[in-house]
This record gives C-alpha cells, sequence and structure tokens, in this order.
C-alpha cells in the first residue's frame, strides 16, 4: 500500500497545488493521503487550503501548532497569549489575520479538528504527528539524531515502528538499529535546477525503526524554495521524497497584496 504524506502547507495555495498535480499526474489518486498539520497560517489563501486539504484527505489529518492557535484566536482561549512568547512577531500577525479572514464554515472545522486533539495517528506499524511521537502536543522540533532518539527511538513502545512528522520544514531521515544514523537529505538531494522536479528513494527495509521528517510544502526551510512531499510504499518498504518546482511569485503578489511582512514574503523565494 501507497501513503502520500505531506505537512506545513501554510495556507499556500500554489505550493499545494503543484503537489496535488504531481500526486495526480502519478496516478496516486488511490493512494492514501496524510497531512501532518499546519494547514494554516503563514500564506494567503487559508479557506482554499482548508477546502482542498480536507476535501483531499478527510479523516486522515493531525493538529498543527498553527491549526491550534488559530483555533483558539477563534474561540476566545486564552491559551493562544501564552503563545506569543514562542512564536515570533510576524507568525503572530499572520495567525490574527488568518482567524478574521477564515470563513464561517472553515472557522468551525479549524475548531472541530483542534477540539478533536488529535495530534498523533496511527496504523499497523506506521505513526503519523505533526511534531514529536512522543508527547506530541508539546510541539517539540526534531533537529538531530539527539532529539530523534528522545523524542521516538528512546520509547521502547515504538520498536519496529516508522514514525512521520513535519513542523520543522526541513526534509530528514533516521535509521535505528542499535544506534541512531542521519541520512544527509542535502547531500543526497542536491538543489538542482530552479525549475526541476526532483525525487529520491531510500530503502527502510534494513532498519528496526525509522524517523522521516516530511518537506515543508508551503514553506520550505533548508534552502531549497521547492515544495515537497512524501510516498512511503509499505510493500517495499520504500520512502521515496519529492521537491518540485511552484509559482511561489503568485504567492507572493498575494502577500503583498494583503500587506503581509515582508520578511514572510521574501523568505519563500529563499527557501528558509
Amino acid at each position: 500500500m501507497k501513503h502520500v504524506v505531506f505537512s506545513d502547507v501554510h495556507s499556500n495555495l500554489e505550493a499545494l497545488s503543484s503537489v496535488l498535480d504531481d500526486i495526480k499526474s502519478r496516478n496516486l489518486e488511490k493512494a492514501k493521503k496524510i497531512c501532518l498539520g499546519d494547514i494554516v497560517g503563514y500564506g494567503p489563501n487559508p479557506n482554499e487550503c482548508i477546502d482542498i486539504v480536507l476535501d483531499a484527505v478527510g479523516e486522515n489529518v493531525v493538529i498543527g501548532n498553527h491549526d491550534r492557535s488559530v483555533a483558539w484566536r477563534i474561540v476566545g482561549d486564552a491559551r493562544y497569549l501564552a503563545e506569543q512568547f514562542i512564536m515570533n512577531q510576524y507568525a503572530e500577525w499572520v495567525l490574527s489575520w488568518t482567524a478574521k479572514n477564515l470563513n464561517d464554515k472553515n472557522k468551525q472545522r479549524l475548531v472541530e479538528l483542534v477540539k478533536s486533539d488529535k495530534y498523533i495517528m496511527g496504523e499497523e506499524n506506521l505513526i503519523f504527528t505533526h511534531s514529536t511521537p512522543i508527547e506530541p502536543g508539546r510541539m517539540d522540533y526534531i533537529e538531530s539524531s539527539y532529539d530523534a532518539t528522545m523524542y521516538f527511538f528512546g520509547d521502547k513502545k515504538f520498536k519496529g515502528k516508522i514514525a512521520f512528522a513535519g513542523h520543522i520544514h526541513k526534509p530528514q531521515l533516521y535509521h535505528y538499529n542499535n544506534e541512531t544514523t542521519r541520512i544527509d537529505i542535502s547531500k543526497e538531494m542536491p538543489l538542482g535546477k530552479q525549475n526541476e522536479r526532483m525525487s529520491k528513494k531510500f530503502s527502510l527495509a534494513n532498519s528496526e525503526s525509522s524517523l522521516i521528517v516530511v518537506p515543508g510544502l508551503g514553506q520550505p526551510r533548508d534552502k531549497n524554495n521547492k515544495t515537497g512531499y512524501v510516498i512511503y510504499d509499505s510493500d517495499s518498504k520504500t520512502l521515496e521524497i519529492i521537491r518540485l518546482p511552484y509559482d511561489f511569485k503568485q504567492t507572493q503578489e498575494k502577500m503583498v497584496g494583503a500587506d503581509f511582512p515582508e520578511l514572510l514574503i521574501e523568505r519563500l523565494a529563499l527557501g528558509r
């Protein structure tokens, strides 16, 4: 069975459209599609992205920290005030903008998602979360082999599991066989040409456990401005990481028109 996994859409309609077009071109419409959260935040098309993502994945979506923060603003939950000390001023600006600009239907859908308390999903030996398998509601980041061990491999209940996470917007791959090994995705997948589609397959067959951090679909931060997603084939135990060009300039134009912070506009071209 094939699983199509993406994360951190962040209201970027052009990036989302590029990914879904690629999925369609590969005849993967029947594959199980899973979103690892953060449908909203940072970008200018929250309504469109909520509609498209939830139509594509159905119930196969977990809560991201930006989804949660917008929902808390909508319902007047004071917990969003504490996040002002965690998120930067630019993220905070867009969260407030998003809460104001969502239509009533999508306000309700986002609030219902957050009320579900679904920070992690699982099936057979697969785990899906926005942040970390251990205490996913804390929204910690995976950035190193130490983090991968502390938040996943170090817990015996996850032995033999394969986990997928997002949140950090940088693709990463870790294997565990008595010790944690990190595969350097930047070396395995060099930047290539601006308009070039990139993909690379990795075998997970010889690992006791594996942890995959998927690319940031709507706001890449690995110095590569291409959007991306992953495909996992459970029959062959193969992971494929895909990076795609998209029209980020169109996204930037929308952001300029809505008076978004300049830093958020510029970073789409830089991939950071």
